[in-house]
């Protein structure tokens, strides 16, 4: 019963949290019976993973992992041996991973190593995550140049030493006959790769080195390619730590360096393909979404506000005489109800725009797989799952504007099972109009 609720879709009733709290209670409550039942549990499930919703999948193995950080780690893993010896996009094989990948977060990669089988080894990093910096190698002819800009930012040299060292570089890529673009390219990885190395060893250390050269990132990331390019790098450079790829993604989200539209563009690269069974990729997009739809509703608190307070102060104005003060604060109350509004529109025809971009890179990469392979079959079940996930978290968000997507995306030339998935989620905004 406690995993129907915890499974159960669209959302469970309660936070996941409290499933887990409540199973780790039983388990410590009831020490001879439970955590044997729930270990056979655990095991019948993982059977069944082909069958399973993704997000139930999700929702398993980030509960999983919990769980066992709260005893040890402690877990029958000569049992699951079997997931190295079937496909990496295998939902047995995804699942013992990405249980393994939390669990290094949760604890620290040497100790889930030494805990595991040697022959799961390979489902795990060979080495502790790290980062990845590209100019690293002292044969690299970058290395000279990056290193001059990475002293300056630890010796906490003021933005405009900073852009004046970027500019100069600029200068040596031009000189070497590469195009603007190039020359642009050049320099924003040479800068980003420096100030992620820099910020390297904590989340505070990269958040006050990001913070410190903030118009450095946004005057180097004013255009959509620039923007891409810098999910791109930051990608590259904590690619073997997808956690701090997450939060630092997040955060430059929240500085305005990046922009949900480069985030998923990234993460629809063909390149991406191969990252299907892994959570990171969809954690990332369900968070930026959470963002986009987050941004809307602040906003309409916000003129919900100041729609009460102005109603309320109208109230209270009519029982006096009108003198040329209460009619100042009355425009002044109006002005900003119709600031808030603008804003309002705004966010929302960019909430409009960031779905219909995630529809049609969905509809785009299922239509582009071949799936007459088993591997390209894999790629297309994850990805297909995780369509139908997106569309299921965020329907009453797409509710406005089903219809436009009908005309621009989910088209009846599409694939019949890509329509099929949409069709279903339609559904749900159907059920909820008879509400």
């Amino acid at each position: 019963a406690m995993f129907a609720h915890m499974l159960r879709l669209p959302s469970a009733d309660f936070r996941q949290v409290f499933y887990s709290c409540v199973i780790i209670e039983l388990c410590r409550a009831d020490v001879a019976k439970f955590p044997m039942a729930l270990g056979r549990a655990v095991k019948t499930l993982y059977n069944r993973l082909t069958t399973m919703d993704v997000e139930c999948i999700h929702r398993l193995y980030s509960w999983f992992s919990h769980h066992l950080s709260n005893f040890g780690f402690q877990w029958d893993w000569k049992a699951w041996e079997s997931a190295v010896t079937m496909d990496s996009l295998a939902p047995q094989s995804c699942f013992v991973r990405e249980v393994l990948e939390k669990e290094i977060r949760l604890s620290y990669y040497e100790r889930i190593k030494s805990m595991i089988p040697e022959n799961l080894h390979t489902l795990i990093p060979e080495t502790a995550p790290s980062p990845h910096f590209k100019f690293n190698n002292t044969d690299d002819p970058l290395n000279a140049k990056s290193k001059v800009i990475i002293d300056s930012l630890r010796t906490k040299k003021s933005v405009e030493e900073v852009r004046d060292l970027l500019s100069k570089n600029k200068e040596d890529a031009a000189t070497e006959g590469k195009t603007e673009i190039e020359q642009q390219s050049y320099v924003r990885e040479l800068f980003i790769q420096s100030l992620l190395l820099v910020g390297s060893k904590s989340f505070s250390h990269i958040l006050n080195v990001v913070e410190r050269y903030l118009d450095v990132l946004r005057f180097l990331n004013s255009t959509p390619e620039g923007r891409l390019h810098t999910v791109q790098i930051l990608a590259s450079f904590w690619k073997d730590n997808t956690q701090f790829m997450c939060i630092l993604l997040d955060k430059l989200l929240n500085y305005r360096v990046i922009d949900p539209t480069s985030v998923i563009s990234w993460i629809f690269e063909e390149s991406q393909f191969g990252c299907a069974g892994r959570s990171f990729i969809w954690e990332i997009l369900k968070n930026t979404l959470g963002k986009v739809n987050s941004r809307v509703a602040q906003v309409k608190t916000k003129l919900d506000s100041l729609q009460s307070v102005h109603e309320t102060n109208k109230a209270k104005r009519t029982e006096s005489e009108a003198t040329e003060m209460t009619e100042a604060e009355e425009q002044q109350e109006l002005d900003s109800i119709r600031i808030v509004e603008n804003s309002l529109a705004t966010v929302t025809r960019e909430r409009k725009e960031v779905f219909l971009l995630v529809c049609q890179k969905f509809a785009g990469a299922l239509q582009s797989i071949d799936t007459t392979t088993s591997d390209q079959e894999l790629v297309y079940w994850w990805i297909s799952g995780w369509y139908r996930e997106i569309l299921r978290v965020n329907y009453k968000e797409c509710k406005g504007f089903i219809a436009t997507l009908e005309t621009l995306v989910f088209t009846p030339d599409l694939d019949k099972r890509t329509l099929d998935i949409f069709n279903e989620v339609k559904k749900l905004t159907e059920q909820d109009d008879l509400l």
